[in-house]
């Protein structure tokens, strides 16, 4: 927001000042009269390596209890329901934010999943009720539920479902988007304003071309050898960034883990139109869409995430190989599933809230690789020591919905002119906190190396 009025310039309307911008990316949603180069290692977008090819994301405020991010939310979420490039993909159908009290987590939890879910439940309350009284002091339409009563009037899809106990927050406002659709909109959009992309081992990133004086970026060499000069550089390939670009710690990739429901004709009606139920301590589910599926995720109780550390890693700017998580796509390795202790806790989310699917089989099962900060902030700044090459990453798994506006934001940093509260939150910050412990957890990530069940190689 700018002196308290929402902003409408969408990403779409930004033309960038550059005369050669190039792009190391799997979405950057920028666009430019003169031609920017956008590069990636698969098809350009939406990247078959991109955590945004999915079926859907949450695009919801009700997280959020600090102005910083409830602001940009609600900025987003306006162009979501505006933009002509994004319209078509959004799904007004409301969200609910819910936490578990201390008696009501899923009976089928392992004993140490449940201690921990138990644990912080009264806790986890408290917290939903201070996001309650800030989104109250935003302005925001939302409404405290106490009952599972309060809850089917507002989700009716609910009835029946094992919820005793549980506290959440109603928003009307938001719901969920077509990912994959909408990356392909940004595409089509992007190509029909001159946008170039490569792809394959011509568009995969190697290094970065530097000045004699070894300060400067001025482009890149891609995989096969090719040279892109550039006046800017962007590298944004979410989760892979840490392994191309040494962050100094900052960024930490990890992968979340989701399956599918399949569904008859009746069943598809009848959650139609159904709000995004999210449970902080168990897992969340959207209506089915696309290819009459549900798409269910849990929400890792006991771990934020799990990494996949792999040795003699050499970012750019490391003084020696190292030891990094690094994706491992479904793209690249599609026989890949999910851990054994994952489809436990997944089937908690249909027990709890899905009973009348308990029993099927959980399919089309992937992990989904994003990249997170200690403070969940995103990492969008300028290299400190390489004048040029600027840096967009940190997701943390809440970037989606901020799609139609992130690359306006990356374009005020190129122009200058991005707001200093801003460019503070996404500094760069090495030594700030722990990536591993990300999102209050008490403990480090699992690496799935030392899990089973999700390799078929």
């Amino acid at each position: 927001m700018q002196d308290g009025h929402v902003s409408h310039r969408s990403a779409s309307e930004r033309v960038l000042r550059f005369k050669r911008t190039c792009v190391v990316t799997v979405c950057l949603q920028s666009s430019s009269s003169i031609s920017p180069t956008s590069h990636s290692k698969r098809n350009p977008i939406p990247s078959a390596q991109s955590a945004g090819n999915d079926l859907n994301k949450i695009a919801s405020n009700t997280q959020y209890s600090n102005p910083f991010h409830a602001e940009l939310c609600a900025e987003a979420i306006e162009t979501w329901a505006s933009d002509e490039t994004f319209k078509p993909y959004y799904h007004n159908t409301g969200a609910v934010r819910m936490r578990t009290s201390a008696n009501s987590v899923p009976n089928n939890l392992t004993p140490a999943l449940q201690i921990d879910a138990v644990s912080g439940s009264e806790e986890g309350v408290k917290n939903l009720r201070g996001t309650l009284e800030a989104q109250l002091g935003f302005g925001a339409p939302v409404k405290w539920l106490d009952t599972e009563e309060d809850f089917v009037k507002h989700v009716p899809q609910l009835k029946d479902a094992n919820i005793k106990g549980w506290k959440g927050v109603w928003n009307p406002v938001g719901g969920w988007v077509a990912a994959r659709d909408a990356l392909d909109s940004v595409g089509r959009e992007l190509a029909h304003r001159g946008v170039r992309f490569t792809s394959g081992p011509s568009g995969t990133f190697k290094l970065p071309i530097l000045s004699d004086d070894k300060t400067r970026c001025i482009g890149v060499i891609a995989e096969d050898g090719t040279e892109y000069l550039a006046d800017r550089v962007v590298v944004a390939a979410g989760a892979w960034t840490p392994s191309l670009i040494d962050l100094k710690g900052q960024c930490l990739s990890k992968c979340w883990v989701l399956s599918h429901l399949p569904l008859a004709p009746e069943e598809v009606e009848f959650y139609k139109g159904c709000p995004v139920v999210y449970n902080a301590d168990v897992g969340f589910f959207f209506e089915a869409s696309g290819n009459d599926q549900i798409k269910i995720c849990d929400e890792f109780p006991g771990s934020p995430g799990f990494t996949h550390f792999v040795d003699g890693v050499t970012p750019f700017g490391a003084s020696e190989a190292t030891r990094i998580s690094v994706p491992r796509s479904h793209a690249a390795n599609p026989t890949d599933t999910v851990p054994t202790e994952s489809i436990t806790t997944m089937s908690a989310v249909v027990e709890s809230m899905l009973p009348r699917l308990v029993g099927r089989s959980l399919i089309n099962q992937k992990m989904c690789w994003c990249t997170d900060t200690a403070d969940r902030c995103w990492l969008i700044t300028e290299h400190p020591d390489l004048r040029g090459l600027t840096v967009a990453s940190g997701d943390s798994g809440h970037c989606f919905v901020f799609l139609p506006i992130v690359g306006k934001y990356i374009a005020d940093l190129l122009e200058g002119t991005l707001s200093e509260e801003k460019a503070f939150k996404w500094r760069w910050r090495p030594g700030e906190g722990d990536p591993s412990r990300s999102a209050g957890r008490d403990v480090t990530s699992q690496d799935i190396n030392d899990l089973d069940g999700w390799k078929h190689d």
